[in-house]
């Protein structure tokens, strides 16, 4: 049986939650797609399962209170699709439509942001949206070490994970404080904490994985044609435009390199995805 999508999966959670798409026994709908504009089941399915028919790609559904005033902003998007990369034009939406609250969500991965909290959706407050759109890892010296780990949300890691990571933050700086205090009595206690440590950097790296693939796709796909990428040698491209501009480690490199691309075969455009991913084959495999 088919997985059911990001459109059927939400429609199924704000139903489940008391929601109503239409009028039932219980009250008028208190869900719009468009301000004023009952929804019917023809133009919800016309959304495709997964918003694939949506012109933007993603959906602003209007949640109203029990007085038909505007609610909530739930900007729904595609499975594939991270939820937070339209948070600022759900936070415009929102704010236009007089709602305190947003919802961001991809039917797997869902942000629940309160919007006269003060807060950043992350939590970094007034620097959030320049450390979101920074370019370079340099920008991020602005922020704590501890506090970056906030960032792990973007790659679907819940707050009580996030707290099991810092607190390793935390007690690897402790065993090498430059106060000279030594906090492991033994060298099998200081083993075991850098082996709980590795495997915590093992477990990250597994939910990177994902976001790694589709933007190493969207690489691809981006700079097939010699003549409009930033370099016409598709060493180069790999090298400079691909590696060094996002600053990849050779794990990063490691989950490109498994990446599967069968289901670009049909595209006009594939030799010279294959040729670019053949290059990052023959300079990486074997690094």
């Amino acid at each position: 049986m088919k997985e059911a999508a990001a459109r059927i999966k939400i429609n199924k959670l704000l139903e489940a939650a008391g929601w109503r798409f239409f009028s039932d026994s219980r009250g008028p709908a208190n869900i719009q797609i468009e301000p004023s504009v009952a929804l019917t089941k023809h133009a919800l399915d016309d959304l495709g399962e997964n918003f694939e028919k949506a012109s933007k790609g993603f959906i602003d559904f209007l949640l109203l209170n029990e007085k038909g005033f505007p609610f909530i902003v739930l900007e729904a998007k595609a499975e594939d699709k991270n939820p937070l990369v339209g948070k600022e034009q759900a936070r415009k939406y929102a704010k236009s439509q007089n709602c305190r609250f947003v919802m961001l969500s991809n039917g797997n991965l869902h942000y629940f942001w309160d919007l006269e909290r003060g807060k950043g959706l992350i939590g970094f407050g007034r620097d959030e949206k320049t450390l979101i759109e920074a370019t370079s890892p340099f920008a991020f010296s602005i922020v704590p070490e501890r506090t970056m780990l906030r960032f792990l949300k973007l790659i679907a890691c819940d707050n009580a994970k996030i707290g099991t990571y810092v607190k390793l933050v935390d007690d690897r700086n402790n065993s090498a404080h430059p106060n000279g205090n030594i906090y492991f009595s033994t060298r099998a206690a200081l083993d075991t904490k850098i082996i709980e440590i590795l495997r915590v950097v093992d477990e990250i790296q597994g939910h990177s994985k994902p976001v790694i693939q589709r933007c190493y796709r969207e690489f691809l796909l981006k700079s097939h044609d010699p003549d409009e990428r930033e370099y016409s040698e598709t060493s180069d491209q790999i090298r400079e435009a691909l590696i060094h501009a996002n600053y990849m480690s050779q794990r990063d490199i490691g989950i490109c390199l498994t990446c599967n691309l069968g289901d670009l075969r049909g595209r006009a455009q594939f030799p010279n995805i294959e040729a670019l991913h053949q290059q990052l084959h023959a300079a990486y495999s074997d690094a």
